[in-house]
């Protein structure tokens, strides 16, 4: 029992079960409160409900009746981190209803309607500046509602009345008795026929110059919206009345972007994408499953000529192609679309090919005719954005009937009518205005004048509800583990959360702080994420509990830079429960996304999926839609620097109004709330422009900006070559109003090394961390400064060393070899993997090679291919893994921790990296399981090429 069921459904099992017929039911929670069954015997819950007050609702269902039943809870400490996230899910933040606010006035204006707004929970959310929406779809439509709500008690707008009228004209007949000859004679049953008369009857009651709303000819037939629009369809078949109901349409009329080359465009990118998908599955039959790579899926249609397709417009077009066949007699959509990360749909089709691609051109034929008779329709010599056209359905209707192509092909013109009328609405080529609420729930209001925001103290009481919500919680498992102990304890306690008041429960009960109750998680959590840190500085970056915020960590070498950006992360999904979907974090390679994500599940397990971690360049290719798979040749650094300023343009709106840039931007960020960039003094002039624009840097309105924190540090930017500039670290503070702190503890070296280093660095100019020398970690202070080495080396004695020698490489090699040798003669635990010799170019670095080769010293050029570790038994092995994982995302972190958890030696360490090397030359972190396994194997065919190793499928 559960709300997907049908009410018919419903109804019969609560019957079923009340009588007796049902002695076992499973159902969600709410289920069982508005029954008097006085014979249950028993109530498990499979998890802790939100409050002790429900639990004590809930199971007190059993046993009413007086003779013993048993309550069960079933119960685990993840149990409790579930219920905060379930209730995060449902809640309001202020920025959410701010942004809300923010959509409508941005739609009022877009329509040149600023005091009226009409549109659908799912425009709004569209529109949504954030797109914090889009965290829960099941909860999306009754959240806007309760924000919509929110602002009205805010008087910053009212709600309005949607009124649709149909008018008396329509009647083609003059009495009632006339209307009941025709529709007695009609092929239907009695009690739609008794409908009919009354919704007849209506019309004639109604006056002849007010007409009749829509909604009170439903009140009065007892017909659904819907089902009204058939009546009238209906009646008109039968020659009683014509379908006037009145609708008033915006089109754009000889200006650039006009509706009808809207149209044009998207109709001729329909059709080459459907020509796209029957090239990539032509075998797909109805009930199979397929994945669209958006990203791939727009580089395609890029190259057929349609050069400013993006990945966001094919998946709105596929959404359009998957509601085609819901109104038609098998009533069975095109496609079943799931969206399984930001860059892939799931496709069960749901009809053949030739069905699918007929109903698609039908729709578009259709969408055609439909924007013709709009023009038409215009007021004479209309030309601009926004033109009102008013019109009836029955003009509309008789539009698509008389069309001879369309005539011989369709079977139920209103449905036709619907579909492509609500599919032109949301491609953009027209809007709908109250006339939207015919065909969808639509919500109008009337805007307030000015500009006043959602502020704090409008939010208050709703904040009191969330803190009172997260206490219960807390109350919750405290029972639920006292009941792990002893039954007793938790009956005491039930008994005083019903009669002491809440300040003296809490303080026998829940004996913590008061910023502990207030917390969005276990105190186990924060123990992980926070107090593990055991830094001070590092705690405070971490929880920042700032709104909206701009952080600079100015970070030594060595002092924990990658640990506090992901234990940031951790923090907003685990403690401030933030969509793990509205988080970003920009790395410089490849290599250190993939060490983000591994930390990531290590910390959360399944709740960081959804958190972007990406390159810039990766991320650029995304938002473009453009993908270099398969080009024949190596990528040049310039291809790459293009795809950058597309982005950027494209984010920034070049060319756009400012509503149609934000509008744009909101779109292609798709929801991301937080951006944390690591390394961010390696950073160029493009990706400064590209991390400038997400953040949105120079958009006016301050909600509309991304909280930022960058990790990075100027005294270590060593890639000027490649054109990174530390100018762009140091303008940091001003850019974003920025408050900069500094990580100085570090934790990787000795003190002789870090006093070396402080030496160097110290006369450098324009320092940001001058003042701030870089110190041994705090639990280190008492250690030697050489550390071992200064016990056991009796020359070195662990100190940075200088070696004089001839400015000959050869003999520089043999003797950077031969000073790693004489310490590996005086450690007992020494291992090559952890030595390193570095030079200024690779040239310098063939020496060295050559040398450790002739003394058998295992050696490896950081530039070389991945060595030879690809063996036939455990690459199946892991090839067996992606498979059992058939119809879920797996990222390369997924890959990289099953390696972790199998037996065997080092070579598991050995082929991740070049897992890595293999998703760095796709420049893609996040994939599913199909492509993974064909770019393993395209990977391994180009690896025996190049004699560097063997990799069988």
């Amino acid at each position: 029992y559960h709300a997907g069921l049908k009410p018919e459904a419903k109804l019969e099992t609560q019957e079923q079960f009340a009588n007796g017929t049902l002695r076992v039911i499973v159902a969600t929670n709410a289920f069982g409160m508005g029954i008097d069954k006085s014979d249950i015997r028993l109530v498990v819950h499979a998890d802790i409900p939100g409050s002790l007050e429900n639990y004590v609702q809930e199971a007190g269902r059993a046993g009413r009746d007086g003779e013993p039943a048993r309550c069960v809870l079933l119960y685990s400490n993840h149990d409790i981190e579930r219920q905060f996230s379930l209730s995060a899910r449902s809640r309001l933040d202020k920025h959410e209803i701010a942004a809300i606010l923010m959509s409508l006035r941005r739609l009022g204006r877009r329509s040149g309607r600023e005091g009226e707004v009409i549109a659908t929970p799912g425009e709004f959310v569209e529109e949504d500046v954030d797109g914090d929406f889009g965290r829960d779809r099941h909860t999306e439509d009754t959240r806007v509602k309760i924000a919509v709500s929110w602002l009205e008690e805010a008087v910053l707008l009212k709600r309005d009345e949607n009124f649709v009228r149909v008018f008396p004209s329509s009647l083609k007949v003059r009495t009632i008795d006339e209307a009941r000859k025709r529709i007695e004679a009609a092929d239907t049953s009695q009690a739609y026929r008794t409908k009919l008369l009354r919704l007849v009857q209506s019309l004639l009651d109604s006056p002849p110059d007010r007409g009749i709303s829509t909604d009170e000819l439903c009140g009065e037939s007892g017909l659904t919206p819907a089902w009204l629009r058939k009546a009238l369809n209906f009646l008109e078949t039968l020659g009683i009345a014509s379908n006037d109901t009145a609708i008033t349409v915006f089109i754009h009329l000889a200006v650039q972007d006009s509706s009808s080359k809207r149209l044009t465009e998207v109709y001729d990118l329909e059709g080459d994408l459907l020509d796209r998908f029957r090239e990539l599955a032509p075998d797909l039959e109805p009930g199979e499953l397929s994945t669209l790579n958006l990203r791939l899926a727009s580089q395609k249609l890029r190259d057929a000529g349609h050069a400013t397709v993006r990945p966001d417009i094919v998946e709105k077009l596929v959404r359009g192609i998957a509601r085609d066949g819901r109104e038609d007699a098998e009533g069975i959509a095109s496609f079943q679309v799931r969206k399984i990360d930001r860059q892939h749909l799931s496709l069960r089709l749901r009809r053949s090919w030739d069905k699918l691609t007929l109903t698609s051109r039908l729709r578009r034929r259709a969408a055609s005719v439909l924007l013709a008779s709009l023009t038409d329709s215009a007021p004479a010599n209309a030309r601009g954005k926004d033109v009102q056209v008013a019109t009836t359905l029955g003009t509309l209707i008789s539009a698509l009937t008389g069309d001879l192509e369309l005539a011989r092909e369709i079977s139920d013109p209103s449905s036709l009518l619907d579909h492509a009328l609500l599919w032109l609405h949301e491609q953009g080529a027209v809007t709908l205005g109250r006339g939207l609420t015919i065909f969808r729930p639509a919500i109008t209001v009337r805007l307030e004048p000015g500009s006043r925001k959602f502020t704090e103290t409008d939010f208050q009481p709703l904040h009191i509800h969330y803190d009172e919500q997260t206490l219960q919680t807390h109350i919750m498992a405290a029972y639920a583990e006292r009941g792990l102990d002893s039954m007793r304890d938790a009956h005491r306690l039930t008994d005083d959360y019903f009669t002491l008041d809440r300040q003296a429960f809490v303080e026998k009960w829940l004996p913590r702080s008061a910023a502990a109750l207030r917390r969005q998680t276990t105190s186990e959590s924060w123990r992980l994420i926070v107090e593990s840190l055991g830094n001070a500085d590092q705690a405070r970056i971490v929880a920042d509990d700032h709104e909206q915020t701009s952080v600079l960590v100015l970070a030594g070498p060595g002092s924990g830079k990658t640990r506090v950006l992901v234990h940031r992360i951790a923090y907003l999904i685990r403690v401030r429960r933030q969509d793990p979907q509205g988080i970003l974090a920009l790395v410089y390679n490849s290599h250190a996304a993939t060490e983000i994500r591994r930390r990531l599940f290590g910390l959360l397990g399944d709740d960081a999926r959804g958190v972007t971690v990406s390159t810039c360049h990766a991320l650029a290719m995304r938002l473009v839609g453009a993908s270099f798979a398969g080009q024949a040749g190596d990528v040049t650094k310039e291809e790459f620097a293009t795809i950058l300023r597309q982005a950027v343009a494209l984010l920034r709106g070049d060319g756009l109004t400012r509503d149609e840039a934000e509008a744009r931007r909101d779109t292609l960020i798709e929801g991301y709330r937080w951006i944390l960039v690591d390394e961010y003094q390696d950073i160029g002039p493009d990706e400064y422009g590209l991390i400038a624009a997400i953040a949105g840097r120079s958009v006016q309105d301050e909600d509309s900006r991304l909280s930022l924190l960058a990790v990075g540090d100027d005294d270590q930017n060593i890639y000027a070559f490649k054109g990174t500039s530390v100018a762009f670290i140091r303008r940091f503070e001003e850019d974003y109003a920025a408050r900069p702190v500094h990580l100085i503890e570090n934790y990787r070296s000795t003190a002789n090394i870090v006093e070396a280093a402080n030496m160097v660095i110290a006369p450098a100019a324009q320092r940001m961390k001058a003042g701030h020398d870089i110190v041994v970690n705090r639990d280190r202070r008492k250690d030697r400064p050489g550390g071992e080495l200064e016990r056991l080396d009796p020359i070195g004695r662990g100190r940075a060393q200088i070696l004089r020698v001839p400015e000959n490489e050869a003999v520089q090699a043999v003797l950077a070899v031969r000073e790693l040798e004489r310490l590996k003669a005086q450690t007992t635990d020494w291992t090559w993997a952890k030595a390193a010799v570095i030079a200024r170019t690779w040239r310098q670095l063939g020496p060295v090679r050559n040398y450790c080769e002739a003394q058998g010293i295992p050696v490896q050029v950081a530039s070389d291919d991945p060595p030879n570790v690809w063996r036939l038994r455990e690459t199946r092995s892991l090839v067996d893994w992606l498979r059992g994982r058939a119809g879920t995302a797996v990222c390369v972190a997924d890959i990289a921790g099953w390696m972790d958890r199998q037996p065997g030696g080092h070579w598991w360490s050995l082929l991740r990296e070049g897992l890595d090397d293999l998703f760095h030359e796709l420049g893609d972190r996040e994939t599913d399981r199909g492509d993974v396994i064909e770019w393993l194997a395209e990977w391994g065919r180009d690896a025996r090429k190049r004699q560097t190793g063997l990799l069988l499928l």
